[in-house]
């Protein structure tokens, strides 16, 4: 008997020292898994920020291009108005200057129909 309660007793001891095992590496294994947490939480942010710096460098770029694209497109607008106007007033010009000779003929022609008339 007297055995039987040592061994009960030393049984107990036993159990409390293995629960008390038990909780303490429950706590450090809660401890790594929250600090695990923490740097899985930090490394999302981190790749979050990235994508977004990444993202926001591309949409500059993107923007940037594309005002150059439409500077470029506007000067050849202006380019393709001022060839126009110049195209459109040297044939104004031209036209004018037929015109003028036109009416110089006509005038001389009158001016002869007029001497042989008088003739």
């Amino acid at each position: 008997e007297e055995a039987a309660a040592k061994w009960a007793s030393t049984d107990e001891v036993c159990h409390a020292h293995l629960r008390d095992v038990h909780d303490k590496l429950q706590a450090v294994q809660d401890c790594h898994a929250a600090e695990l947490s923490k740097e899985v939480a930090k490394a999302s942010a981190e790749a979050v920020d990235r994508v977004r710096k990444e993202a926001t460098f591309a949409a500059d770029t993107l923007q940037r291009e594309l005002a150059s694209t439409r500077d470029s497109l506007q000067r050849q607008v202006a380019d393709r108005e001022v060839i126009h106007e110049q195209r459109r007033a040297a044939f104004e010009q031209a036209l004018d200057e037929k015109l003028g000779r036109l009416e110089e003929a006509l005038g001389k022609e009158a001016a002869a129909r007029l001497c042989l008339a008088d003739d």
